[in-house]
Formats: structure tokens, C-alpha cells, sequence
């Protein structure tokens, strides 16, 4: 897919935590609003839309027991590793015990935790889609809008390199949210989201993740920047890009 630049002007910061059990924003602290941007009005279900669509809501009770919302049938295989997707470095994503954010937290998992479980169970609320997952021996639900799949991981550094010219900031911080604007789509609006801090060093460090760029198995990207001292600025270094799926992974590709 090609990068779409996007102009820093039309960036608003967005709430990334909601109150509502029909809320897909899960994750616990209102200071993640604080280090989440958008390119236009927030939609957390944007990693899901696709696979959501294309499920069917099954006509039984199954197994899902007495969970809100309506049971999903292909939306997540059973056994399946998933990652933390678009949540803040400062805060966590919540692991309940239904789905809805009314709903007890059993535990929480780190902005960009890894190897959680899928049981293979999905339902869908009004507004946001959850799945199932295990995660620290825990199994309980989690808003799938934050959940995805990583594929390979490349150096992109090239790709945003223009006429050979570095992404070059005031900070560290400012040189990674340049370049995560430059794989963010209009439309769909995608968030942008500092999900490991910025760390000032030789090189510095950030990473975001970009989250909804309007294709049907690619959800997004984790860019995790490197970017050296330039006297009183910083200049990017290196661009490592890791693939954020949202069906599944085979090798290294999503599917």
C-alpha cells in the first residue's frame, strides 16, 4: 500500500478511553488521551471493521453462555497468538470478565504485550467487537479494536527519505510522530498512537503504532524510530516497520 503524507495541521488529540459497555476503547487511564492522535474523529472498531463484517452471528447459544452481546462465529481461530495494537506506553488494556467495559478487569496487558490466546469465542456489542483471549494464565475479554496479529518486520527508512532529505525535529518524540504521519490515511481517518515512550540518547528512540489504513487484512503498522542528535535537533536514524494484521499472519504476510 503506499504511504499517505498527512498534513500535521488536520492532527487533533483524541479521548482514547470510553465509559460506555458499547465502547470497543478499553484500555484504563484517561491520561492516554494525552499521547494519542488523530487524523480526524477517533474510531476505535476501525482494526476490526473488515473481519466483523464478514462474520456470521451464530444462531445458537453455544458455549458463550450468558456473555453480552451476540456470539460470532470466524472472526478469530482458537489458539491464535495476538498482540496489543494502538494503546498508549502510559497506560494498559483491560481483560474483563464478559465483554463490555462495565464488566469486571480480571487483569490488564502491557501496551505492546504479546502471545495472548485467543479461546476462539468473539461477540459483538452495538458498537465494538471483543474476543476471548488468555493471557499470564488469565483468560477473560478483551475490545478486539486493540487486538491484532504482527506480521515481518522491515527497515523502511527509505521509503521516508525525501529526495534524500531526514525527518528532522526538535525531539525524539516529534521526529517518530512525522514520520508515523506519513503512513496514516485520511480516509479512513487512522489513529496515531506513542505506544513505547520516547527516549533521548545516541540514538534516541519512540514507537507508534498507526492503526487503520483502510485495508482489508493490513490493520496498521508498529514504526519503531531511531533518530540521532543534530545539534539542537534530532534527525531520523532508521525506520523499523512491523506489519499489524488483522485476520491472521501466514510467514510473515497477513492473509
Amino acid at each position: 500500500m503506499s504511504i499517505v503524507a498527512v498534513s500535521a495541521a488536520t492532527l487533533c488529540l483524541a479521548t482514547a478511553c470510553g465509559s460506555s459497555d458499547e465502547d470497543a476503547d478499553d484500555t484504563t487511564t484517561t491520561e492516554a488521551s494525552t499521547t494519542t492522535i488523530t487524523s480526524a474523529a477517533t474510531n476505535t472498531t476501525e482494526s476490526t471493521t473488515s473481519s466483523a463484517s464478514t462474520a456470521t452471528t451464530s444462531t445458537t447459544e453455544g458455549d458463550s453462555g450468558s456473555d453480552p452481546g451476540e456470539p460470532l462465529e470466524g472472526v478469530v481461530t482458537g489458539g491464535a497468538e495476538l498482540a496489543v495494537i494502538g494503546v498508549a506506553h502510559d497506560d494498559v488494556l483491560n481483560i474483563r470478565s464478559a465483554p463490555g467495559t462495565d464488566n469486571e478487569v480480571l487483569t490488564t496487558a502491557a501496551p505492546t504485550a504479546e502471545g495472548l490466546v485467543a479461546t476462539g469465542a468473539a461477540r459483538r456489542l452495538p458498537n465494538s467487537v471483543w474476543f476471548e483471549v488468555t493471557h499470564d494464565g488469565v483468560t477473560g475479554w478483551a475490545a478486539s479494536a486493540f487486538l491484532g496479529y504482527l506480521g515481518g518486520t522491515d527497515d523502511a527508512t527509505a521509503e521516508v527519505l525525501t529526495a534524500g532529505v531526514r525527518p528532522t525535529a526538535d525531539s525524539v518524540r516529534a521526529v517518530g510522530s512525522s514520520v508515523a504521519d506519513m503512513f496514516a490515511t485520511i480516509d479512513p481517518p487512522s489513529r496515531i498512537v506513542e505506544t513505547v515512550a520516547a527516549t533521548d540518547g545516541d540514538p534516541g528512540e519512540v514507537t507508534y503504532d498507526v492503526i487503520g489504513v483502510g485495508d482489508d487484512s493490513v490493520t496498521g503498522y508498529r514504526l519503531h524510530v531511531f533518530a540521532m542528535p543534530n545539534g539542537d535537533l534530532y534527525a531520523l536514524r532508521t525506520l523499523e516497520r512491523t506489519t499489524l494484521c488483522s485476520r491472521g499472519v501466514s510467514g510473515e504476510l497477513c492473509v
